[in-house]
Formats: structure tokens, sequence, C-alpha cells
């Protein structure tokens, strides 16, 4: 038995209670409360810590952390910003990865941004044929949207001149090559190729991925993380968690997030005849299905015919007080279409048609699936709403319907999110990507509502989607109560939350739409011991931004430093 005291327990419950000390071991929290109380209960044999001016959370929850993707990902070739600059760095980064492998291995990077390339363009299969030869070869984007992919990666996913764009995904074609593929490939038409490359990292990394694991992980304990929803698991990473976890190499609870076989972007169909949410241990779960209703950059959104002029009116307001054409250059390149509803929408919508998108989740739920739903832009937002609504009447032992990312969202939203019952995971990282000074706001629509989406009802959880976004639970919390994304620099302030929504967004809330605030998520008698020590209260504005992670606790166990 372990006494914490002399400390400021925040123990993250609905009523916002505060405590002097807390009592646990390997069998869960025994006591919570003042130090003479906690003392008496622990015993005399207890082992006392005094820890002055730290503070005791619950174990942070990241409730949509793609953790096979980023441990898969680990040894390819790295193409983020700042590792390249240019596609000739990318070139020969592949050049040089491809010369280590055997022929006819893959070649995988990932992590480009278009944007921040020299050459301000997207990579084409010539440029990666150029660097690997006749190997397949495919570099993924940062947002794992999207890919580029090598003529022999096209050849072996069988994508060439008469290949149909797939629903919900886009097969970019040259405009002089007579209806030959580029590459790039775009949402779901990724799938092909992505099933085939992610086959071939599995199989040639085999059992160094569990020692790859159990690294992966204790970089999470490092960052008070002690519970994980990976939101694209497919068959096989399932099966590759069992065996991390029969090894001993996976300590950290998962809550598997199950997608199809046929690309993690697709209607996972084919997933609905397997084991259904809930089912698993209390450490290796089944969790909601994922399913997709809009892209990455390519977010559906739509405006209407006053909200386009309004957007219009500040990207000319923006070049001419900033003295440049970028803010109207960048609304320049989000192609707008007329809809039949006489709104202008942009963005890949999966299912075009609202029946289908439902089909899919009644279908779901009649199987027995919580359902998890990809939804970025308003017009994705209100189809999912839509869908959910139709089975918001089910009563079952699994985690509520949710919503991941909720990004960009009509005044209105946040109640008839509220009003059908719906959870939303979010990311307050995101934020640093809708720089003012760079995009142009979209008349009407909110970035990350948080504040309110929480005084309407919404119940709303925190999360990093690394590794597309930055893991650091305190980091994202920071940004959620500044609203800063840079030095003097705001987005839209006036929904900037407390220090206390905050942690809750990363404790109490990450448990509850995990379906385990029955185990974890707060601070109670009974509750199994997951804690984060900090090194002082986070709670206080002005030393926000210094507090750090000192020990992490998972099930009684300091896991952090190890």
């Amino acid at each position: 038995m372990e006494v914490l005291q002399g400390v400021t327990v925040l123990t993250m419950t609905e009523r916002q209670a505060t405590a002097e000390a807390v009592a646990f071991d390997e069998n869960g929290i025994l006591a919570v409360g003042r130090s003479d109380h906690v003392l008496a209960q622990a015993g005399p044999s207890a082992r006392v810590r005094t820890l002055e001016g730290h503070a005791v959370v619950p174990g942070f929850v990241d409730a949509h952390h793609h953790f096979s993707t980023a441990v898969l990902f680990q040894g390819t070739v790295n193409c983020r910003p700042g590792a390249v600059f240019s596609i000739g760095d990318i070139q020969r980064r592949f050049r040089r990865a491809a010369e280590d492998i055997p022929p006819g291995s893959w070649v995988v990077g990932y992590g480009y941004d278009q944007s921040r390339l020299a050459e301000k363009r997207y990579p084409t299969r010539q440029d990666l044929d150029a660097a690997c030869g006749d190997r397949p070869a495919v570099l993924v984007h940062y947002s794992f949207h999207e890919l580029v992919a090598s003529t022999r990666a096209l050849e072996l996913a069988r994508i060439g001149r008469s290949t149909p764009d797939p629903v919900g995904g886009r097969i970019e074609r040259s405009a002089f090559g007579l209806g030959l593929p580029t590459g790039r490939l775009v949402e779901t038409a990724q799938g092909p190729v992505e099933r085939l490359a992610w086959e071939a990292l599995l199989a040639s990394l085999g059992d160094n991925l569990l020692d790859s694991i159990a690294r992966y992980e204790r970089s999470l304990f490092a960052c008070g993380i002690t519970l994980v929803n990976d939101p694209t698991v497919s068959p096989d990473i399932e099966l590759l968690f069992q065996r991390a976890r029969a090894a001993g190499k996976l300590h950290m609870p998962v809550v598997m997030m199950p997608v199809g076989d046929t690309g993690y972007l697709c209607p996972p169909w084919d997933r609905l005849e397997g084991r259904p949410t809930g089912e698993g241990s209390h450490d290796l779960s089944i969790g909601p299905l994922k399913v997709f209703f809009d892209g990455g950059e390519t977010c559906a959104v739509c405006l209407s015919p006053q909200q386009a002029i309004g957007t219009l009116g500040r990207a000319v307001a923006m070049s001419w007080t900033q003295r440049t054409l970028t803010p109207l250059g960048n609304l320049r390149r989000t192609p707008f279409r007329m809809g039949a509803d006489l709104r202008l929408h942009a963005g890949a919508r999966y299912h075009a048609d609202d029946n289908a998108a439902s089909a899919l989740v009644e279908r779901a739920v009649e199987r027995g699936f919580a359902v998890a739903i990809h939804a970025i832009g308003n017009s994705a937002v209100a189809q999912a709403a839509e869908a959910l609504g139709r089975v918001r009447g089910y009563h079952r032992d699994i985690p509520p319907p949710r919503i991941e990312h909720a990004i960009l969202l009509e005044k209105d939203q946040p109640l008839r999110l509220a009003q059908a019952g719906l959870s939303v995971v979010t990311q307050p990282w995101f934020l640093s990507l809708f720089s003012p000074s760079l995009v142009p706001p979209l008349h009407g629509l909110r970035v990350l509502p948080l504040r309110t989406l929480m005084d309407r009802g919404v119940h709303v959880a925190g999360s990093s989607d690394a590794p597309v976004g930055q893991v650091a639970p305190l980091e994202a919390i920071r940004m959620a109560v500044s609203r800063e994304i840079s030095g003097g620099v705001f987005v839209e302030p006036d929904e900037a939350i407390d220090a206390y929504r905050a942690l809750a967004m990363y404790t109490r809330e990450g448990a509850r739409v995990s379906g385990c605030l029955h185990r974890v998520g707060t601070i109670e008698p009974k509750k199994r011991a997951d804690l984060v020590i900090l090194s002082h209260d986070p709670r206080a504005p002005k030393t926000l931004g210094d507090v750090r992670v000192v020990e992490t606790v998972l099930n009684g166990r300091t896991v952090y430093p190890d």
C-alpha cells in the first residue's frame, strides 16, 4: 500500500472535489481525502510519500491515438516538415532507404506536407520512380488521408488508366497523360495500395514490432498517458496487439476501434461479422466501430450564399491588410461547387446519400457495435448527427455514440449534438493548423468551439490523433485554455475553457467515451490506480505552460520513470 500526501489531488469527479492524499496499490484506490483519514485507512505498514507542491490527477486518456500506426511507421522514411524541404530531399531519402533493403521490397515513407515543400506541389509517381527504380514505393501524407504511389506500387494494386474513382476517393490523373494516374491517391482511393504496403511493413518488421510497441508505450507513459483508443485497428493489427500483450510487451490498456480489411478509410462492412464492442479483456477490448464520413484536408464543409460572400470578403480584407495574396490563394484552392440545396459544398463526403450513410450505422448497431464517426466539417457533422440520431434509442452496455474531430461547426450544431446525446472526441492541437494570418475564416463556422460544445451539454473528450498531431496531453490542455497558437496569435479566444474542464477532457471524459469510466478517469475508491503526479497544480493559468509529468502510475505500479 502506498500513500501520497502533501499534494493537491484533483479527483476530476463531476463535483470537482479536491483532496490532500490518496492511498492505492495494485488492487486499486483504497482511500482519497484528508491526510489523517487516508493514513488511517492505509494502515501503519503503508509506504508514505510527502510531495509538497505537487498535484495528482487521474492517468491521461488519449481517446483517439493511432498507436499501431505510429509503431508501424517508426522505421519508415521520415519526410515530415523539418526533415525534408523539397521533393529532391524526399528522393534522396527514398534512394538511401532503397539501397538498404532487398530487391523488390517496399519503400515506405510518410509525413510530407506539399504546402511546405519548396516546389509547392504534390510529389508524383515519376518522382518516386526516379528515386526507387522499379521498386514498389509509397509516400504517405502527414494526414494519412492520401498518399503517392510509385508506378510499380500502382501496378501491384491494379490501379491504372481505366480504374474508376471509388466512392469517397479520387485517383488523380495527368491532364496530358491520357488519363494515366499521377500516383496521388486521395481518401478511399488509397485503400488497395495502403493494404499492400501495410502488409509488407508487418512482414518485414516481424517480431521487432513487439519491441517497437514496448518502446512506444514507454514514450506515452512519459507523457502521463495510461489508456489509449486506437481508432484504426484492422484484423491484422488486432492480432498484433494480442501477440504483444501475450509476450509482455504491451501493458497500456488499449481500446481497439475496428476498421475493415480493405483499407481503413473504406466502409467497414466486412468487419460487422467480427467481435462487437465490449468483447475482449479490460486491458484489450473491442471499442466502437470506426466509420469515415469525410476526409482530412478535404473535409466536407458547406456554406450558404451569404456565408460564401462573407468568407470572400474576409479573404479580400486579409490580403489587403497583409499585403499578400496568400489568403485569397488559399481560398481559391478550395474547390466549392453548388449543391441541389443551393449551398456551396467543398471537400470529400464519403456518403453522398444520407440513407446509405445511415444504413451502415444502423447495421452496425444491430450487430452490437457502438459507432464512432470521423466528421471534421459542418456538412459531415450534420450527416453524422442524422445517422446517429436514427439509432439514439438503443440502450446497451456500450460506450456512447461519438463524433471524431467535429472541428468546423455552425453555431447551432453544438446544441443539436447535445440533444442527440452524442459525444465529441477532438484535438486542441489542431488549432495550430488554423493560423488566422494564412487561412481565411469560413464565415459562420466556428473552429473547435470547445466552450460552446460544453456549455450546450456535449461530453467532449480530448485526444492527439497521433502521429498526425502532437502526443503530449499537457500541451493540448494548454492550447485549449489559451487558444494561443504562437506568440500573440489566437484562434477564437472566446472558445477557451478553464484548466479543470481541459483536464476533464483527458481524464473523466476520455474514460467515458472509452466505456471505461467505471474503472478509470477519476480518483475514487475502488477504481484502478492510474495516476499522474504533476510538478504543480495545473489550474493556475500563469504556470500551466511549466507543468510537467513527474511520475506515471499504471494499475498501482510506477511505469515512468521506469
